[in-house]
């Protein structure tokens, strides 16, 4: 995850980033009610961001739950700068 002005990540999608990265890490990914049990307070911590309700999902169109200011850096970016690092 990194700030960006004027993204929206949702929980759905910050899940689908996580149970990917976990997928490529063969690692067995958690139900989204504990995802977002433990990964909200870290959002909090990290970013001093709240989960909000009111984040629009572009693909639906509605409002949903998720962040504004911050984007998910997609698991082909991690792996990219993990072997440039």
């Amino acid at each position: 995850m990194e700030r960006q002005p004027g993204e929206a990540l949702t929980l759905t999608n910050a899940y689908l980033v996580f149970t990917e990265y976990l997928r490529q890490k063969s690692m067995v990914p958690v139900k989204r009610s504990i995802f977002k049990g433990m990964f909200a307070p870290l959002v909090r911590d990290a970013f001093n961001l709240g989960l909000r309700n009111d984040v629009i999902d572009q693909a639906t169109n509605h409002q949903t739950a998720g962040w504004k200011g911050l984007r998910a850096v997609q698991v082909q970016e991690m792996a990219e700068k993990g072997s440039n690092s």
